[in-house]
């Protein structure tokens, strides 16, 4: 048997083609690329007579990417922060040059409140504002000895990164530019598994509490949010995928809105099952439901208005004045909430991906549906800003009493450490790093300096005496578990080098510069950890704390339901990786969270519909929501006090008697759900016997 040979394609080809890369080959790309850039600038930069040419190699290392939208993006905000810096030390420097404390403290108070909104904004934005804090540093600092030059200084600094970012974004994006919409395409399919798992769990009635669904749904919410960091670049992509960020970012909200869902669907599912009030007819739509999830995007539209058709017969059906039927019409409830989800993911799918037109938002059952909301933690991001600009006013302090030539670079490299690592929970382990790859660089660039440089004689020879250097670190900087190694030996070494237009070694001057480097990070590790010694126990009390906190409040205070579920999930997606890496105390503390999440939107279904119910009926539910209230405030993470559950019953006992319409059948699923959540092993309210089907 013989077989014809493929031939094999060029190197160029493969190359071009992102599935036929072979492992190493990307970094490799990335690594020449990333030189080459570098290179470029730096001659440039040589060639005009630029102040500080040395500058645009630290700039190219910063902003280079193995995605050119992912550079793009980034050098954007780098230029835009740079910008912004170059003006505000314009503004402060001449003015305050000659009451060094009142500089000081003018410093720290910007660079605070720039990195305040970085931690806010949790996004590749954030890059920008805390450059835009930093710089002021870094022009400042510079400009002190000769303030009446600051406003060169800072057009020179602009100047010399705006050629860096230049120079590696032209080569970049000309040179097997790596596109970046078919990454993220890929992670969405990848991060859609788990929904899909934990429906036909759910469908099923698995017992809910189990290991497994566990981590599908740690899984969903935690990298959700990396994701939602994912999805800003795609606005600098193509243009056949800038267009989509919009719908991308629609589709990923669609898939986590589907969590308290899903959630609810299989505890009413198991319910069921457990005490055998699952119907025919019921357990017959479910499976069609599976068997429909199993489609995938085989699954056309008109079955999805078919299976949509036959939930709300079904509803319609149910008379829901038993327990068991209250049980059947809450999980059809949710049943309707997850179809209507799923069928507009799939919908914005195949108007991503396939260009076919999307359906109009009013003709899908949209009622779960949440909004892209931050939950932002300003305390803890005026807590890290002012630990910032603490350092930086004690360092800042040191220098001036001491007058030690590398107190300025020592008082910088800490501001930049502790900015660039207060979003960790302990941000001392990236600063660790951050040491160990500085003294590195300063070996090398002692190496370099006092043993290769001088001997280079023209450009061509320094071209080929960095080369290696730039290489290696390039190439680290390509992988995600040795990035920070290869932009620390990058950015970092390339300063220290200050390469020039000539020669001028200076060890003293060297030394300073070295020893304020590592100086500085070293006290940036030191007060941080005397600042900061709270770590992710403390965080995930915060944050928990703030979801009671926001539950409380909803069972009083009607708010729009999409945006407060969408803050409660976004908040969900920061919360449940850290309870891995909290204490076993800590953790217990936020097992039941997602119930909370669910009472919470359960909790503002009763305070959106309270008025609309009879009085008698009215006056048990607000009890049902004073209850429920004084639980989240005073103890969210004990079992609730029986009085609720009395509550409760009474409630839907008194809902049982009335004439049923559209607000007294969302009430009754809310407080249905509240029970359950509370109560999940109680016996049936003794008002709603319990029956079988």
């Amino acid at each position: 048997m013989s077989a014809t040979a493929t031939p094999r394609p060029g190197l160029l080809a493969r190359l071009a083609d992102p599935a036929g890369w072979r492992a190493g080959t990307h970094e490799l790309v990335f690594a020449l690329k990333t030189t080459a850039g570098g290179l470029l600038a730096l001659y440039i930069a040589f060639r005009l007579g630029l102040e500080s040419p040395y500058w645009v190699l630290p700039t190219s290392f910063i902003v280079a990417n193995p995605f050119a939208a992912a550079m793009r993006s980034k050098s954007t905000y780098r230029l835009v922060g740079t910008g912004v810096g170059g003006v505000m030390a314009v503004v402060l420097v001449p003015n305050l040059v000659d009451a060094p404390v009142l500089l000081s403290l003018a410093l720290a108070a910007w660079i605070g409140l720039c990195l305040y909104l970085a931690l806010l904004e949790r996004s590749p934005r954030s890059y920008m504002f805390m450059l835009g804090g930093y710089t002021v540093g870094i022009i400042g600092f510079q400009a002190i000895g000769q303030p009446q030059g600051v406003f060169d200084i800072a057009l020179a600094r602009v100047e010399e990164i705006a050629l860096g970012i230049g120079c590696t974004t032209l080569v970049g994006g000309i040179v097997l530019p790596r596109p970046y919409g078919p990454v993220v395409q890929a992670r969405l399919e990848e991060w859609t598994k788990p929904a899909l798992d934990w429906a036909l769990h759910a469908l099923s009635g698995t017992e809910p509490s189990s290991a497994a669904l566990y981590a599908l749904r740690d899984r969903l919410t935690g990298e959700a949010v990396e994701i939602g960091m994912m999805i800003p670049h795609l606005s600098y992509e193509t243009a056949a995928w800038a267009r989509f960020a919009g719908e991308v970012n629609e589709l990923r909200q669609a898939v986590l809105s589907m969590v308290p869902v899903l959630s609810a669907l299989g505890d009413r599912a198991w319910q069921l099952k457990r005490l055998g009030g699952m119907t025919p007819e019921l357990a017959a739509g479910l499976e069609d439901a599976a068997s429909w999830m199993r489609a995938g995007q085989a699954a056309t539209r008109a079955q999805a208005g078919r299976l949509m058709a036959r939930v709300k017969a079904l509803e319609e059906a149910e008379p829901a004045r038993d327990w068991a039927g209250v049980l059947r019409a809450s999980l059809l409830a949710r049943l309707r909430d997850l179809i209507g989800l799923v069928e507009y993911e799939r919908a914005l799918r195949r108007h991503i991906f396939k260009g076919e037109p999307m359906l109009p938002r009013h003709a899908i059952h949209l009622g779960a549906l949440t909004k892209p909301v931050k939950a932002s933690d300003h305390g803890l991001a005026l807590f890290s800003s002012l630990g910032a600009a603490f350092t930086l006013l004690l360092l800042c302090g040191f220098w001036i009493l001491s007058g030690w030539p590398g107190g300025a670079g020592a008082a910088l490299m800490a501001t930049i450490a502790c900015c660039f690592f207060a979003a960790l929970d302990d941000p001392t382990v990236g600063m660790r790093g951050m040491l160990q790859y500085s003294v590195v660089s300063v070996v090398a660039v002692a190496l370099y300096g006092f043993v290769l440089l001088p001997r280079v004689e023209n450009f061509e020879q320094l071209a080929l005496v960095l080369t290696p250097y730039l290489l290696l670190a390039a190439s680290l900087a390509a992988r995600p578990a040795t990035m920070s190694a290869g932009m620390v030996l990058g950015a970092n070494g390339c300063t220290l080098m200050a390469l020039q237009n000539h020669y001028a070694g200076d060890f003293a001057a060297f030394a300073n510069a070295a020893l304020g480097m590592v100086g500085g990070i070293g006290a940036a590790i030191l007060i941080t950890r005397i600042i900061r010694q709270a770590g992710v126990d403390w965080i995930v009390r915060r944050l928990l704390h703030q979801t009671w906190k926001d539950i409380a409040t909803a069972t009083s205070r009607p708010q729009d339901r999409a945006h407060f579920a969408g803050r409660l999930l976004d908040r969900l997606g920061l919360l449940l990786p850290r309870l891995k890496a909290a204490a076993p105390n800590t953790g217990a503390l936020g097992v039941n969270v997602l119930r909370d999440v669910r009472n919470g939107l359960n909790a503002l279904v009763l305070a959106r519909e309270l008025g609309g119910l009879p009085l008698p009926v009215r006056l048990l539910v607000g009890k049902v929501q004073e209850r429920v209230a004084r639980h989240y405030r005073e103890a969210p993470a004990q079992a609730p006090e029986p009085g609720l559950r009395v509550a409760l019953d009474a409630a839907l006992a008194a809902l049982a008697h009335v004439p049923h319409d559209q607000v007294t059948r969302e009430v009754t699923m809310a407080l249905v759900g509240l029970r359950f959540a509370f109560y999940p092993e109680a016996a049936p309210p003794l008002a709603l016997e319990e029956t079988g089907p």
